[in-house]
């Protein structure tokens, strides 16, 4: 199995906010040349403060949501 690590620009991840099955899907645009397949492995790098970002933008979309 191949292993490959990307680094992630914190203004390149955002929260879609489209729930289906009970997941929310986050959106991050990989700007590398990587390529993929069924047996890749794929680390993302990232730094405290975009998985800060990312909480906070999660906790606030599910206290918005919480009653749907």
């Amino acid at each position: 199995m191949t292993t490959n690590i990307v680094d992630v620009h914190p203004d390149k991840i955002t929260l879609d906010g489209v729930v289906r099955e009970g997941k929310i899907r986050l959106i991050t645009h990989l700007h590398t040349d990587l390529k993929l397949n069924g047996n890749s492995m794929l680390a993302i790098n990232l730094q405290l403060e975009q998985l800060k970002a990312i909480h906070k933008q999660i906790g606030d979309y599910l206290d918005k949501h919480k009653n749907n």
